[in-house]
C-alpha cells in the first residue's frame, strides 16, 4: 500500500513538471504549425528560451508559392509570450513582438500556355469572408500582436515596385496599423487603419498630413451574401496632388481642382468566389449616395472658374445594370467666361428634373429638363440679359455623345449703347456633337416691329463660329421714333422717314479673330424727306461686306422722283464705298 501510494505521488509530480519543462518545444511547433497552415513552405527559425513562460526566435525566414507569385517572409527577434494552460490547451499565444519584419511579393510573369493551364487546373473557391476582419483576428495566434515595423515590397516586374512600410498592433480585439506607401522608392502617401472583431473598420489616406480619403462602415455576412455598408469622404484637391505623382496618371492631364466628394454607399457580394466570375458580378448590387463640390481654375483657356455642386444617386442590379442619377436642383457654375471679344460674368446651369443615365448593354439617357442663368453677357458693343432660360434636353444619345434641345426666352433685353431695347421673345432648338453646335433661333421684338430668324454654328476643333439670319420687312414710318434711342449715334432731326419697308439677311463667320462676312439690305418704296427736299419712291439693293476690320459697301439705287421746287425722275444709280471705317 505504501509503494502505491509512493508511485502515484510520483506520477503526479512527475508528469506535470514533465509537461512544464515541455513547454518550450509545444510553443515552437505551435509556431510552425501555424505557419504551415497560412501556406507557408519549410519554415526555419532558431529558438531559444530565454526566461519563463517566453519562446525567443532569433531568426525567422519562411517561403510562400503560388502559380502567380513568389512571397518571402522574414522577421526576428520574434518574442513569443505563453500562459501554459492556454498553450496546452488551445495553442495559442499571449503576447508576440516583432521589432522589425520584412515581406517582399514577387510577380511571376507566365506565357499565355502557363496563364491557361494554371486557370484549368484551379477551379478555385474563395471565401469572401475569410478576409473580413473578424476572421483575421480570430485566425492570429495570440491575443496580443506587436509588429514594430513591417515592410512589404511588391516587385512588379518591369514596372517599378510599390513599398508599404508600417506597424500592426492588435489588442483587445482590435487591430490598429498606420502604414507609409513608397512609389518607385518615392513616398506617396500614409494610411491609418482600424479594425475591429466585429467587422467594424475605419480607412483614411492621408498626404502631407492632410486626409485625402477616410472612409468608416461596417460589414455583415449571412449564409449566401457580406453587405458592406460605408461612410466615405474624399478631398479632391489632395487626390489630385497624390495622383499627379504617379507617371501616366489622369491627374496628369486634367487643370488642378479643389473640393470634396462626400456619401454613403452600400456592397452586396456573394460569399464564395468561384471561377465563373461572371455569375459572381452578376449577383453584385451596389448604391450609393453622394454629394461633390469641385471648383477647378482655369480648366479651359476661355472659362476662369468652375465650381460644381452635384447631388447624385448609384443603384448597380444585376436586372437594371448600372443606374446614375443626378438629383434636381444640382447646379455647375461657371466664372469670368471669355476673351477680348466677349464675355460672361457668370454662368449657371441647373437641373429642373432627374439627369438619368443607365448602363444595362448599352448607355442610354433619358431626357431632362435644365435651366440656365448668366449675368452680364458682353458680344461686342451688345449687351445681353434675361430670365432664366429653360432647356429641354431631347434626343440623347450617348453612344455618339450628341444631343438636341429646345430652349425658350420670354423676355431678352439687348443693348446697343447706352439705352436698352425693348425685350425680346426668343425660342429656338440646337444640336450638339463631339465637334460641332449648331442652333436655330427665332427672335420677336413687337415693339421694334423685328421679326428674325437664323442659324449659328460652333466649330469646336477649329473655334470657327458660322451665323445666317433673315429678317423680315420693317415698315420704316416710325423706325426713327422707335429706334432713336437705342442707335449708336444721334438720329439727323433733319431726316425724316415716312412710308416704305426695310429688310436684312445675312451671313458672318469668325475664326481666329477674324470676321468675315456680308449684309444684304433691301428698301422698297421709301419716302424721305431731307429739309426741303422730298425724295419718293426709294427702292435700293445693297450689300455690306466685312472683312476683317475692313468694312466696304455696294448697291444699287432707284428714285422715282425727287421734289425740290422742281422734279427729277426715274434716278438710277450704282455705287461702291470702300474702307467706311477709315477716316478717308
Amino acid at each position: 500500500m505504501k509503494k502505491w501510494i509512493l508511485a502515484s505521488l510520483a506520477i503526479l509530480i512527475v508528469i506535470p513538471v514533465a509537461l512544464y519543462l515541455a513547454l518550450p518545444f509545444l510553443a515552437s511547433k505551435a509556431v510552425e504549425s501555424w505557419l504551415n497552415e497560412q501556406g507557408f513552405d519549410d519554415p526555419h527559425f532558431d529558438v531559444a528560451y530565454p526566461t519563463n513562460r517566453e519562446l525567443l526566435i532569433k531568426q525567422l525566414e519562411v517561403t510562400k508559392n503560388t502559380p502567380d507569385r513568389h512571397s518571402t517572409l522574414k522577421a526576428g527577434p520574434v518574442t513569443l509570450h505563453y500562459r501554459p494552460l492556454t498553450l496546452l490547451f488551445s495553442g495559442t499565444f499571449e503576447r508576440i513582438t516583432i521589432p522589425e519584419a520584412s515581406l517582399v511579393i514577387s510577380t511571376k510573369d507566365l506565357n499565355q500556355s502557363e496563364n491557361i493551364a494554371n486557370t484549368e487546373a484551379s477551379a478555385f473557391a474563395v471565401e469572401l469572408a475569410n478576409f473580413l476582419p473578424s476572421f483575421w483576428i480570430e485566425q492570429t495566434p495570440a491575443a496580443e500582436i506587436l509588429i514594430g515595423q513591417l515592410t512589404t515590397t511588391l516587385q512588379l516586374g518591369s514596372r517599378p515596385d510599390i513599398k508599404l512600410v508600417g506597424n500592426i498592433a492588435l489588442q483587445n480585439q482590435q487591430l490598429f496599423s498606420r502604414v507609409e506607401g513608397y512609389y518607385d522608392a518615392q513616398p506617396l502617401a500614409r494610411a491609418d487603419l482600424h479594425f475591429t472583431a466585429n467587422d467594424r473598420f475605419s480607412f483614411s489616406l492621408l498626404h502631407d498630413n492632410q486626409s485625402v480619403i477616410d472612409i468608416e462602415g461596417r460589414a455583415v455576412e449571412d449564409e449566401k451574401a457580406i453587405l458592406i455598408a460605408a461612410n466615405h469622404e474624399t478631398n479632391l484637391a489632395k487626390a489630385h496632388e497624390l495622383l499627379w505623382q504617379i507617371p501616366g496618371s489622369i491627374a496628369q492631364i486634367i487643370p488642378g481642382f479643389t473640393g470634396a466628394l462626400k456619401g454613403r454607399a452600400k456592397i452586396s457580394l456573394q460569399r464564395t468566389l468561384t471561377q465563373d466570375t461572371t455569375a459572381w458580378l452578376q449577383a453584385l448590387s451596389f448604391e450609393d449616395s453622394s454629394k461633390t463640390n469641385i471648383v477647378a481654375l482655369s480648366p479651359l483657356e476661355t472659362i476662369k472658374v468652375v465650381n460644381l455642386n452635384i447631388e447624385t444617386e448609384t443603384q448597380l442590379t444585376n436586372d437594371k445594370g448600372l443606374q446614375v442619377q443626378v438629383t434636381p436642383k444640382s447646379k455647375i457654375t461657371a466664372l469670368n467666361l471669355g476673351n477680348n471679344d466677349w464675355h460672361i460674368d457668370k454662368l449657371d446651369f441647373t437641373t429642373q428634373s432627374p439627369i438619368t443615365a443607365n448602363y444595362f448593354d448599352k448607355l442610354t439617357v433619358s431626357p431632362f429638363r435644365i435651366s440656365l442663368a448668366y449675368k452680364d453677357a458682353q458680344f461686342g458693343v451688345m449687351t445681353l440679359a434675361s430670365e432664366p432660360i429653360e432647356l429641354d434636353i431631347q434626343s440623347v444619345n450617348a453612344a455618339k455623345q450628341t444631343f438636341s434641345a429646345g430652349y425658350t426666352l420670354k423676355e431678352l433685353k439687348v443693348q446697343l449703347g447706352k439705352d436698352p431695347i425693348p425685350p425680346f421673345f426668343a425660342k429656338g432648338l440646337f444640336t450638339f456633337t463631339p465637334d460641332t453646335l449648331k442652333t436655330s433661333y427665332f427672335f420677336v421684338n413687337e415693339p421694334l416691329d423685328i421679326d428674325l430668324s437664323g442659324d449659328l454654328s460652333y466649330v469646336i476643333n477649329n473655334k470657327l463660329l458660322k451665323t445666317n439670319w433673315h429678317l423680315k420687312e420693317i415698315p420704316t414710318n416710325e423706325l426713327p421714333l422707335k429706334w432713336r434711342n437705342y442707335l449708336p449715334f444721334k438720329w439727323p432731326i433733319d431726316i425724316q422717314i415716312g412710308e416704305g419697308f426695310y429688310s436684312q439677311n445675312g451671313d458672318l463667320s469668325w475664326w481666329d479673330g477674324t470676321l468675315d462676312g456680308k449684309i444684304n439690305h433691301l428698301m422698297r418704296d421709301l419716302h424721305v424727306m431731307y429739309q426741303k427736299v422730298a425724295i419718293e419712291g426709294i427702292n435700293a439693293k445693297s450689300t455690306t461686306f466685312l472683312r476683317d476690320k475692313r468694312i466696304d459697301e455696294q448697291g444699287t439705287l432707284t428714285v422715282k422722283q425727287v421734289e425740290q421746287g422742281y422734279s427729277l425722275q426715274k434716278l438710277n444709280a450704282e455705287y461702291r464705298i470702300n474702307q467706311l471705317t477709315s477716316k478717308d
